[in-house]
C-alpha cells in the first residue's frame, strides 16, 4: 500500500501533519488541496482492505491515524503474532496448497523467513523434515531418495 500511495503521490499525507490556518503559503487553497489528497489516499487504502480491517477503521477520517491503526493491525508484535506464524507453518501441507509444490515451498519459505525476521529461527534440518513430512503420498519416492542422500552425508 505504501508503494501505491507513493506512486500516486499521496504518501506524504499519511505521514505529515496537515497545513493549518492562513499562515501556510497558499492559505485555504493549500488546506483544500491537502484535504482532497487525504481523501484520495484514504480511498485507495479502503479499496485495498479486507472486510475485517475495513470495519475496524471505518470511522477514522484522519489519514495519519488510519495509517497508524493499519500498522498496528498488520504489523503486530509479541507472542500472539509469533504464535500465529508458527501455527500457519505447522498447518501448511502440500494438499492445502492445491498440490502445487511451488506454492507449498514458497509458503514454507515465506513463513520461515517471517519467523527469522522475528529472531525465531528453526534449524534447517527441522524445516527440511517438516517440509518432507507434509508432502502427499505421490512424493513418497522423492522423500525416500532425499532422506537417503541426507543420511549418507
Amino acid at each position: 500500500m505504501e508503494a501505491v500511495l507513493t506512486e500516486k503521490g499521496y504518501y506524504d499525507v499519511m505521514t505529515l501533519t496537515p497545513p493549518t490556518g492562513m499562515e501556510v503559503d497558499g492559505g485555504k487553497d493549500a488546506q483544500l488541496d491537502w484535504t482532497t489528497r487525504s481523501k484520495k489516499a484514504i480511498a485507495y487504502i479502503r479499496l485495498a482492505l479486507a472486510d475485517g480491517p475495513l470495519l475496524q477503521t471505518r470511522n477514522i477520517t484522519d489519514p495519519c491515524r488510519l495509517w497508524q491503526k493499519l500498522q498496528a493491525l498488520y504489523e503486530p508484535k509479541g507472542f500472539s503474532s509469533d504464535f500465529l506464524i508458527c501455527k500457519e507453518l505447522f498447518e501448511t501441507t502440500l494438499s492445502k496448497m492445491d498440490n502445487s509444490i511451488e506454492n507449498y515451498l514458497n509458503q514454507i519459505k515465506r513463513l520461515t523467513d517471517d519467523l527469522s525476521a522475528r529472531n525465531l529461527t528453526i534449524l534447517n534440518k527441522v524445516i527440511a523434515a517438516w517440509t518432507l513430512n507434509n508432502l502427499t503420498s505421490e512424493y513418497e519416492n522423492t522423500v525416500a531418495m532425499i532422506s537417503q542422500s541426507i543420511r549418507a552425508k
